[in-house]
């Protein structure tokens, strides 16, 4: 089976860089007046097409840039190198993965989600890939060392520069790579789960080519991060004590330690206290706070309305009976070691640092045959 391949990307015109006034995060880091100060920047940003104002066709859209010459579409097929050049922690980093297509009958057994999904943003990204027919933003896949070991990026041209967001610089190459006789192996889902499930049930309803546009980045890759996602639980009543069945439970004295497995910082209007569990776990602790915390002891169901997430502590602010649950976030591999055996952490739990910048290549899924 023909894995992975190259195609004929569209995308703003060589002429226009740097992209700076067209790139955009994906569509769901765009909240609050963020729509509104790229639109600002150009009339042409890339906002328009992901996320269209209520009467907005942005297929016509999408033709009209290419009218107008804003977009074109690639002479060749390419599978693309694409870096961001970033800094983390003052420290500066380069990571570097390969936008391509993968077959999406191989997906359905090799392509492992890590997260559950929102039913609403899922249907919100179908009805877009039905109105348009284009893979607007690549979905993120993780790979392991089997794929790594079979392939070299030749014969690079720079096609599309761009800083966004916050610093972060991005670089689109054309490049050629044989994938003849390797093993793709296994992919696990970094990014993009709303957009990989509507992907496969537009394929499953539609006479299209059966590829969808991703980004391919190896799981040891130094320069991937993964940021914290601590919860705020809103209208979180329960008994502290009930906690004891499970968890060690200290009053909080100095600092905490998020680098400790199995540990959490648990804070309300009644004091800061560090849980132990008692039993170890090598489950994620993202899974350790649904399974236990949100199911056994809070007992509400995880959703957009009873939790909420966080980046910076610094940005926690609670109401009464809200509690925060502050904890290490997975590494890329436990991630991975979790999701290769079937296991899904809640919706949220893991934040992917640096976001791949949308507006680089979209694919063409109705006309990639012609």
């Amino acid at each position: 089976m023909d894995v992975i391949r190259g195609f004929k990307g569209i995308g703003y015109s060589k002429s226009l860089n740097p992209l700076d006034p067209y790139l955009t995060l994906p569509y769901d880091e765009i909240k609050g007046k963020k729509r509104l100060e790229y639109l600002k920047k150009s009339n042409y940003n890339f906002v328009r097409i992901i996320l269209p104002e209520e009467g907005e066709d942005p297929l016509l859209t999408i033709r009209s840039f290419m009218s107008k010459k804003i977009f074109e579409r690639d002479k060749k097929d390419n599978i693309y190198l694409f870096e961001q050049e970033f800094y983390y922690r003052k420290r500066r980093y380069l990571r570097r993965g390969f936008i391509a297509l993968l077959n999406l009958d191989y997906a359905r057994e090799k392509v492992h989600p890590h997260e559950k999904i929102f039913q609403a943003p899922m249907i919100q990204r179908l009805k877009l890939l039905e109105k348009t027919g284009f893979d607007l933003e690549p979905i993120f896949l993780l790979y392991d060392e089997r794929l790594a070991k079979c392939f070299r990026f030749e014969n690079l041209e720079l096609l599309a520069w761009g800083e966004e967001p916050a610093g972060i610089i991005n670089r689109l190459y054309s490049s050629e790579i044989n994938f003849d006789g390797c093993d793709a192996g296994e992919f696990v889902i970094a990014d993009g789960h709303h957009r990989f499930s509507a992907a496969l049930e537009f394929y499953k309803n539609k006479s299209v080519a059966g590829w969808i546009m991703a980004y391919f980045v190896d799981l040891n890759n130094e320069s991937l991060f993964i940021l914290p996602s601590y919860k705020v639980v809103k209208g979180a009543k329960f008994n502290i004590n009930e906690l004891e069945d499970y968890f060690d439970i200290e009053k909080l004295e100095g600092t905490f330690n998020l680098l400790r497995k199995n540990a959490f910082l648990m804070q309300s209007k009644e004091g800061s206290y560090i849980l132990y569990l008692k039993e170890k776990s090598d489950l994620p602790e993202p899974v350790i706070f649904e399974e236990i915390i949100m199911k056994k002891i809070i007992r509400l169901k995880i959703n957009v309305k009873n939790v909420k997430t966080f980046r910076s502590v610094d940005n926690i602010s609670l109401s009464k009976n809200d509690v925060s649950f502050i904890f290490r976030p997975p590494s890329p591999k436990e991630v991975w070691d979790f999701a290769i055996k079937g296991g899904i952490m809640p919706q949220k739990s893991t934040y992917f640092y640096p976001k791949i910048a949308s507006g680089l290549r979209i694919f063409d899924k109705i006309n990639f045959f012609n």
